[in-house]
């Protein structure tokens, strides 16, 4: 059995990629003029941006070294006949609820709660190298957008594809290949970062999937409510059924396990505290970090080790991951993910 295990996933916002070619050339005019004639973000053709963050569309997940690594580790613990989705319990597990509109008897797709779930099978199967990768700005259009691009063609319309190195790459046959909603547990949380307190719990907006609106897979075509995945309603104005998730919300899911409020930083939705993977591996003599390209207090990489009740309090998350006292961990810090001698 291999020891190292990846998780790699694909989250949805757009980013505008920074090469000196043909592709710069036609996304730097279209940033330009408004509007291209190739691509366009959102709903609206003629306004190349009209969308420009997350969305409520399922999420590529590509693993490597876990097919046959028995139950919980194999993606198939979680897809398919498994998924979570076609089961009330499992729903109410997650969610605490029934999420309108949101159990499906055929659902294919986990949720992004399961990546945790496997990262812990993981260690308990005694994977010494566990990495879970996210791709915050990227999903499964923008893949094979870059797929076309690398081929010189269209080779592929649905499923996992080729094109690129993590696509192409089956890590001697132990790769699988899946996908997960991403909804938040709710939206319009307010919380006070002072007091690390939630006046709200379970916020303004309950979240969930509708899979007639959203779509069965990555690559399915839109439904007639255009206006569903990113949480807006009929003819984009006002709330729609379920609200889009944001990076925080998400990270969070994926590395304690626990679904929660957009903006939230490893705390539930009342803002207690929760464990993230990388606290209970370190208590056991792991080492533990964050390899990021954005500021390690940004959403994403934040999540893997600190714990705040809002995403934008920048300093305090800092704090948490060098393991200094912070507005969460006033007299007692974490052990922080730099060792006393890299100090």
């Amino acid at each position: 059995m291999p020891s190292r295990l990846l998780c790699f996933c694909l989250l949805s916002i757009t980013t505008v990629a920074n090469a000196d070619d043909y592709l710069r050339d036609l996304q730097t005019a279209a940033i330009e003029n408004g509007h291209s004639p190739v691509a366009h973000w959102g709903v609206d053709p003629k306004n190349y941006k009209e969308w420009a963050t997350h969305s409520n569309r399922l999420i590529p997940v590509y693993t490597f070294g876990t097919l046959g690594a028995g139950a919980g580790v194999d993606l198939n613990s979680y897809v398919g006949k498994n998924s979570a989705y076609r089961s009330e319990a499992k729903l109410k597990a997650i969610y605490g609820r029934v999420p309108t509109n949101t159990l499906n008897p055929s659902a294919e797709y986990c949720d992004q709660t399961d990546l945790a779930a496997l990262q812990r099978a993981a260690f308990k199967a005694g994977k010494k190298h566990v990495i879970l990768m996210i791709f915050d700005g990227m999903d499964w259009q923008t893949t094979r957008n870059a797929a076309i691009y690398n081929e010189r063609r269209v080779s592929y319309s649905e499923g996992r594809g080729t094109g690129t190195h993590f696509q192409n790459y089956i890590a001697n046959g132990t790769t699988q290949f899946g996908f997960m909603c991403v909804a938040p547990l709710n939206d319009g949380t307010d919380t006070d970062v002072d007091t690390q307190s939630v006046a709200n719990p379970g916020g303004k907006i309950p979240g969930g999937y509708n899979v007639t609106k959203g779509g069965s897979f990555p690559w399915s075509p839109p439904s007639k409510d255009i206006y569903y995945l990113t949480g807006r309603g009929s003819g984009g104005k006002g709330k729609g059924e379920h609200p889009y998730p944001d990076s925080a919300n998400t990270a969070q899911a994926m590395t304690s396990g626990v679904k929660s409020y957009n903006n939230s930083i490893n705390v539930d939705y009342a803002g207690q505290q929760v464990s993230a993977i990388a606290h209970e591996v370190q208590a056991a003599g792991f080492a533990v970090g964050a390899v990021t390209s954005v500021p390690i207090s940004h959403a994403t990489p934040a999540c893997s080790y600190a714990q705040n009740v809002d995403r934008d309090d920048y300093q305090d998350l800092t704090r948490d991951l060098l393991g200094l006292p912070s507005i969460s961990h006033p007299k007692k810090p974490l052990p922080g993910q730099l060792s006393e001698a890299q100090r």
